[in-house]
């Protein structure tokens, strides 16, 4: 099996594009408990390579499609709205499934690129991190309640060439 581990960015103050000091005490944190990881990808946006980096883990390559939901996509159901408003909102968005196919696909390559047993991680943002849920397993992830918080995450597991669990993992700060 191999493990996808999702997380949302840490903490920064508006308007600025980068962590503040209680988000990078905070990633420091939860990255001294996570790992190892055959791969780090993440969003392009400073917040988020910040986030890995200060979890002590180098990005190997970042990618646009983790660093923000369709415009449409998001007018039509907020990033913050949940896994299950998102899911319900699958048939009726028409930019959803898209989307969703591009996560998959991402996710499949880049699974494709660590070993049996090894750990994947991706950093990105609000929504993105249900919707990556969302992609890889509908049907569990729809139950998984609240969106993410800042630094927490999604665990998705891959056997067998395919995904087939989902979990939340909650950060107390």
């Amino acid at each position: 099996m191999k493990t996808i581990e999702h997380r949302r960015h840490a903490l920064r103050t508006k308007p600025s594009p980068h962590l503040n000091a209680k988000g990078v005490a905070i990633a420091r944190e939860v990255g001294e408990k996570a790992g190892p990881f055959a791969r780090v990808i993440s969003s392009p946006k400073r917040r988020a390579v910040e986030t890995a980096v200060a979890m002590g883990f180098a990005v190997d390559e970042t990618y646009s499609v983790l660093k923000s939901i369709p415009k449409d996509l998001n007018d039509f159901v907020p990033h913050d709205a949940g896994f299950s408003a998102f899911f319900e909102a699958i048939p009726d968005a028409p930019e959803a499934e898209r989307y969703l196919e591009k996560l998959r696909n991402l996710f499949a390559r880049e699974l494709e690129k660590i070993p049996e047993g090894g750990r994947l991680l991706v950093v990105s943002h609000g929504g993105v991190v249900e919707w990556s849920a969302l992609a890889c397993c509908p049907e569990d992830a729809r139950k998984l309640g609240n969106p993410v918080d800042k630094c927490e995450a999604v665990e998705i597991d891959w056997k067998d060439g395919r995904f087939v669990g989902v979990r939340v993992v909650r950060v107390n700060f």
